[in-house]
């Protein structure tokens, strides 16, 4: 290598050279900055490209230009006015924002609504799907508590007033019913039935624990995992008077007592409100969080209830812990004495209002009566006729119809001036059904019953080894019978004459029958009437053995109706009125 003739830079001259130094420099002379010479050079490029832009741009006289201001003379501008009518003559979708403004203003309370901070706890609330696609969210409808099924086909589902599942709608159709609210513990899966009964579902052990699917039909990939309730399931409803005024309520003192610091008669949760002294003063028995003032005591606060004045009150509403208002009463600020003592007063003279006239009509067939309203079974007028046979009678062409008839409704009738029967105006079973009729053989057997000669009936228990003691069973028989067969007649004999119980009791009164037709005279054991436990015990005890009198009460009680799908009580028969002595049959 050539040594060179001169070095790349000048040495440092102010350094002592003798002492050696590896990091030490405090010399500022020769310092070296590669950076500068490039800001130099940019900074002189940006003034030449300035003054060659400069050169280029023409050189033009500002021109002043005048404007024409308008100044009217109205101190004010109101609304605008129709001058003809008076009336406001802006368009309906009229803002005083423009365009821009309104949806900059309605982005700024959209940004602002997501910065409100939610309350604690606070879960958004999943919409329920509408199996029908009619709406969007089932929240709060009361088909929402009903099945898929029924609400797909537009009927009303038993399971929306009952709650029971499965639905009366789908086990008469032979279908599965699966309820729109998806329950939170399920019984066996679909797939799982179909495998046979010994098939283990994974739902069935785990129950709320297992989520959408069950561990079978996970394992095997089956995506179609579709689990009916479990047995015993009820779709839930809210009782608000079981949360406002049931044992889990917040005060076992109710609001009242509490701000007039009485001692309240409601001693435990299970006791149900009103209390003594609000239903004393014909007051609401609520149980709120009293409102309190504060007042200060040597320096410190103290909590304090209302005055105990009982025709005061507070004089407006004000806000419980949770900021809704408080219901409380005007105090004596609001009303007058003379206001307050009348309201003390109790009215002399009751208000009762006066009965609705009667009013008298005719019918097609020229008879008269009085319009009214009766609870009736059956379609009127009933036709009540020895020669008629038993093929055309209403009563053994179907075993049930004496037991339920066309079902109770409320139906508007004609009541015969002559009072031995009704003719129906509207709202009846005749337009349907056709009339009800009734033949020889079940006239004359109630007929035997009713008059049942002295000394009246003869109850002794019914000592039948053969019979069937199952309500089930008995009532296949009933219906397998052959109508107007004697096995027919047995199989009604050995129900309750009264209710839909089996009989337990007999009368076995020995007198001449009414349905004989030779010339001689035919005995018979007994009258026919039929009793239960129940209707026996109410004929000994509460009417002294009238069974004219049990029949009146039971008729005035509720028959079956239609939309009873399962009723837990007994009803009475719907042709218990025909052994009253001066009812409809005499």
């Amino acid at each position: 290598i050539q040594p060179l003739d001169q070095a790349y830079y000048e040495l440092r001259k102010n350094v002592n050279r003798e002492v050696e130094s590896t990091h030490l420099d405090l010399d500022q002379t020769g310092n070296y900055d590669p950076q500068e010479e490039v800001k130099q050079k940019a900074l002189l490029l940006n003034k030449a490209k300035a003054r060659k832009k400069k050169a280029k741009k023409p050189t033009t006289p500002k021109q002043k230009i005048r404007k024409y201001i308008v100044r009217l003379p109205f101190k004010a501008i109101g609304n605008v006015l129709n001058v003809t009518d008076g009336e406001q003559n802006w368009p309906d979708d009229w803002s005083v924002l423009d365009s821009d403004q309104e949806l900059e203003m309605k982005e700024r309370q959209k940004h602002r609504n997501l910065r409100v901070p939610k309350p604690r706890g606070y879960k958004r609330q999943v919409p329920i799907p509408d199996p029908a696609g009619k709406l969007d969210d089932l929240t709060g409808h009361p088909m929402a508590r009903g099945c898929k099924d029924c609400r797909k086909v537009g009927r009303g589902c038993s399971m929306v007033k009952n709650g029971e599942w499965p639905c009366a709608e789908c086990e008469e159709d032979g279908i599965d019913c699966y309820p729109i609210i998806e329950p939170k513990i399920k019984g066996k899966c679909q797939r799982c039935e179909e495998l046979g009964e010994d098939n283990f579902c994974s739902f069935e052990e785990l129950g709320e624990e297992q989520g959408d699917m069950c561990d079978q039909c996970f394992d095997t990939g089956y995506d179609d995992c579709i689990a009916p309730p479990a047995p015993g399931y009820k779709a839930e409803r809210v009782d608000l008077d079981l949360i406002l005024y049931g044992p889990g309520r917040k005060w076992l003192q109710c609001t009242h007592c509490r701000q007039q610091g009485k001692r309240c008669s409601l001693k435990k949760m299970t006791e149900k409100p009103p209390c003594k002294g609000c239903r004393r003063k014909k007051i609401a028995c609520t149980f709120y969080d009293v409102v309190t003032r504060e007042t200060s005591v040597k320096g410190k606060k103290k909590a304090t209830l209302p005055p105990e004045d009982e025709d005061s009150y507070q004089a407006g509403p004000s806000k419980d812990s949770y900021g809704a208002f408080t219901p409380v009463a005007p105090g004596s600020d609001f009303f007058s004495p003379e206001d307050l003592l009348d309201l003390e007063e109790e009215d002399e003279d009751e208000f009762v209002r006066e009965p609705t006239p009667e009013a008298e009509m005719e019918d097609a067939q020229g008879r008269r009566g009085i319009l009214t309203k009766i609870n009736t079974c059956f379609a009127h007028p009933i036709k009540f006729d020895l020669f008629t046979e038993t093929s055309e009678c209403s009563f053994c062409e179907m075993p049930m119809f004496g037991f339920v008839g066309h079902f109770e409704k409320t139906v508007h009738v004609l009541k015969w001036h002559n009072e031995i029967g009704y003719g129906e105006m509207a709202a009846g079973h005749l337009e349907e059904h056709g009339p009800t009729s009734m033949c020889e053989q079940c006239i004359m057997s109630r007929v035997q019953v009713v008059y049942c000669p002295d000394p009246g009936h003869v109850i002794e228990l019914i000592d039948d080894s053969t019979a069937i003691n199952d309500h089930d069973d008995a009532m296949d028989a009933l219906i397998e019978a052959k109508t107007g067969s004697m096995e027919y007649f047995y199989q009604l004999q050995r129900w309750c004459s009264m209710c839909f119980s089996l009989a337990s009791f007999k009368c076995c009164n020995e007198q001449p029958s009414l349905l004989g037709t030779s010339t001689e005279e035919v005995m018979q054991d007994g009258c026919g009437l039929r009793l239960c436990v129940s209707c026996e015990t109410r004929l000994r005890e509460e009417f002294e053995g009238e069974t004219s009198a049990l029949a009146a009460a039971l008729d005035m009680e509720p028959k079956w109706k239609e939309d009873d799908i399962e009723r837990k009580d007994n009803p009475p028969r719907a042709d218990v009125g025909f052994l009253v002595k001066d009812g409809l049959l005499m």
